[in-house]
């Protein structure tokens, strides 16, 4: 029997460790949207299907980045009021795409919400890292996605005192009476296993 998990997002952590975990069992991990019959998925961002059941495994954390060789054409924001003077690389996938939110000052208050300009609009991560690489803009982008670049000196932290809102990363699957022993199993496993990477609790030295 196989045991189908869909990804919405760029390979989160290492699926090896799975594979050890249950030798005897054959496992399809397909990098789509959830579609069709599936016993699991793993979503990143806001949930918008209401019939699926979604349970937290993680917060993914991102940074805004951009490349050296923008920073030294263009130059660096000042405060994130001044992205407006700036050109900027969104996600197609992502309401409002071209708005973008940070953290608030204080906790209580809401996040704060810009309008930026796109020069690019994607709907792949690696394409968002890639594409600012190049020092086509400044973009928005999980740690697990950044780390490496940023570590390489590729990709530099812009404002560091400024965070983006981060992203939820939620386990969804169908609603059903009992929860299978096999959903459970996956779920602990992610749960540990994004404790334990530390690409999604800071940046990797």
């Amino acid at each position: 029997m196989l045991f189908f998990i869909s990804i919405r997002a760029p390979s989160c952590c290492s699926w090896t460790g799975l594979q050890r975990s249950w030798p005897n069992r054959k496992t399809d991990y397909a990098h789509r949207s959830i579609q069709g019959r599936y016993d699991l998925g793993v979503h990143i961002g806001r949930l918008h299907d209401s019939s699926l059941i979604a349970r937290r495994l993680a917060v993914s954390r991102r940074v805004m980045c951009c490349s050296p060789a923008y920073a030294q054409n263009a130059g660096l924001p000042v405060s994130i009021d001044d992205l407006a003077n700036h050109t900027c690389i969104s996600y197609a996938n992502v309401p409002s795409n071209e708005i973008w939110q940070f953290e608030p000052v204080e906790p209580t208050n809401t996040p704060r919400s810009l309008t930026v300009r796109s020069r690019i609009v994607t709907s792949n991560d690696e394409t968002v890292r890639d594409t600012a690489i190049a020092g086509l803009g400044i973009a928005i982008l999980p740690v697990f996605v950044a780390a490496q670049a940023l570590s390489k000196g590729q990709l530099i932290d812009i404002l560091p005192d400024e965070h983006p809102v981060a992203d939820t990363i939620y386990a969804i699957y169908p609603q059903s009476r009992y929860i299978p022993i096999k959903v459970n199993a996956i779920i602990n496993y992610l749960r540990t296993a994004f404790r334990e990477d530390p690409a999604w609790n800071g940046l990797e030295s």
